[in-house]
């Protein structure tokens, strides 16, 4: 894609065993749904979280989870309100977190989201975009447009490529008559939260930690 489009660049490298290094760049994790990495904001606000994500369904796992907390621990949540409920019976921060991380999730979602949108914009400068994933990116080109007012010109590309249109394309681009189009993501962007997005990632989170805790080995102490 970096053929065609500026503003590709290398997010990762590994080296394997036989010292080869592979890169992976930012347009093929876009075109592979795998741009998770760029977005961390796990310092995401937990409070806020509660107070404009959080939906009645959670509302409730999360109430019912603590009001048993606190019955085993013989606590008094009589006057607490949920925020409240949370300071005092949290205390490994599971419910803070989870919150926290079905934010990120979200906010990451929307950053795909957004680059995903970005680098499609760039390619249908060209024109019409009909393919878009890692497999495969079609887009359709009117090249005529493009060509030099040098018919000498132009008789050479057709010639060298043997009147192959998309041919022709490559190598306007290679020679540098084509002014690619640029990605360039704004750095001030910042990605808004989907709420039902938000809610289905901690359902899972909230859903998977329960399921944790319940497969827990039992330690059975049995004296004679």
């Amino acid at each position: 894609m970096s053929d065609y489009i500026d503003g590709d660049w290398v997010i990762n490298k590994r080296t394997d065993k036989n010292g080869r290094v592979y890169e992976t760049t930012i347009f093929e994790s876009i075109l592979n749904g795998d741009t998770w990495e760029l977005w961390d904001n796990w310092d995401a606000d937990w409070k806020a979280g509660l107070d404009y994500y959080v939906d009645n369904d959670n509302e409730v796992k999360i109430k019912n989870y603590l009001i048993g907390v606190a019955k085993e621990n013989e606590i008094d949540i009589t006057d607490m309100d949920l925020e409240e409920m949370i300071i005092e019976l949290d205390e490994d921060d599971e419910i803070k977190n989870s919150i926290g991380s079905a934010i990120n999730d979200a906010e990451s979602d929307s950053y795909v989201s957004y680059l995903y949108g970005l680098l499609k914009d760039a390619i249908e400068e060209y024109g019409p975009v009909s393919q878009m994933s890692y497999d495969d990116v079609t887009f359709t080109v009117d090249v005529e447009q493009f060509l030099s007012l040098d018919d000498e010109y132009n008789d050479d590309l057709y010639e060298r490529c043997e009147d192959d249109i998309t041919c022709v394309f490559d190598e306007m681009i290679g020679d540098g008559d084509i002014n690619k189009p640029s990605f360039s993501p704004d750095e001030r962007w910042y990605p808004d939260v989907d709420e039902k997005n938000f809610n289905e990632n901690y359902s899972q989170i909230i859903n998977f930690k329960r399921k944790a805790q319940r497969s827990q080995p039992l330690n059975c102490n049995n004296s004679m």
